[in-house]
């Protein structure tokens, strides 16, 4: 063997056993620090925030073994993130400690693109993967409220359910349709701030900007409703005007008609 290739080895040798030392010596640092602090961050997904940070703070305190005083290497880093799962407007948890003893929690929250209250009153945010879940009250996300004549829903506390799911019911796949429609016109979802379901089950729209109401009909002919009303508020509203109709009506077929 050569003297470069001996060496090679010896050097990787040297190498090698430092570095089980280095991690022999974390390892035993590890061991001995203490946690003393627990800190959570929340990516809100740019979208208003849903949870507070001391909510989250109480559900580990509540559900886990104590915290703040215990070894690091003790913590149960599985049970914090269990305790953080019965709130469904997490979409995920990501918790790990640290070398200078704390706890670091990081939260990304779902995202909502609309919100669902049933006829009982009861309160739902759909995201945009279709997942529904509860409103809290800690917070709210600015988005289309969806309203009216709409069947509650069943959804055990600290769970969530999809949008398909829930589309056997003739009124959720409308608001499935014609909500995920307007989502794909980036000018209709600037404007739109409601939907009403009447007890007919016609669908009416409630703008941001002006005083009508846009009398959308029953979910049908969507995508062909919406094309018109896209070019309305493009070429006819400029002309006319934001309040001059008291009604934009778009149920009849191949033309809108205007009253105000």
């Amino acid at each position: 063997m050569s003297m470069k290739k001996s060496l090679e080895i010896l050097i990787w040798i040297a190498v090698s056993v430092a570095l089980i030392f280095l991690l022999s010596f974390a390892e035993a640092n590890h061991r001995q620090t203490i946690c003393n602090d627990i800190c959570i961050s929340i990516d809100c997904n740019e979208t208003d925030t849903l949870i507070r940070p001391g909510k989250i703070l109480g559900a580990i305190t509540r559900n886990c073994d104590t915290i703040i005083g215990k070894p690091i290497h003790t913590i149960n880093i599985r049970a914090v993130g269990s305790s953080l799962s019965k709130f469904p407007c997490i979409a995920n948890c990501n918790t790990y400690t640290d070398m200078e003893g704390r706890l670091n929690v990081h939260i990304k929250q779902r995202k909502p693109v609309m919100r669902i209250i049933t006829k009982d009153q009861k309160s739902y945010y759909v995201d945009g993967k279709g997942i529904v879940f509860p409103a809290d009250t800690q917070g709210a996300a600015r988005v289309m409220i969806i309203n009216g004549n709409i069947p509650a829903i069943s959804i055990p506390a600290g769970t969530f359910v999809s949008m398909d799911s829930l589309a056997p019911q003739r009124t959720f796949q409308a608001i499935r349709e014609v909500a995920g429609e307007i989502m794909n016109r980036e000018l209709l979802k600037a404007l739109i701030e409601q939907i009403y379901i009447t007890n007919n089950n016609e669908f009416e729209f409630i703008p941001k900007i002006g005083r009508q109401v846009i009398e959308f009909g029953l979910p049908e002919r969507t995508e062909q409703k919406l094309d018109y009303l896209v070019a309305f508020y493009r070429e006819g509203i400029p002309k006319a005007g934001w309040n001059t109709y008291k009604t934009i009506n778009l149920t009849y077929n191949h033309q809108i008609v205007c009253s105000k």
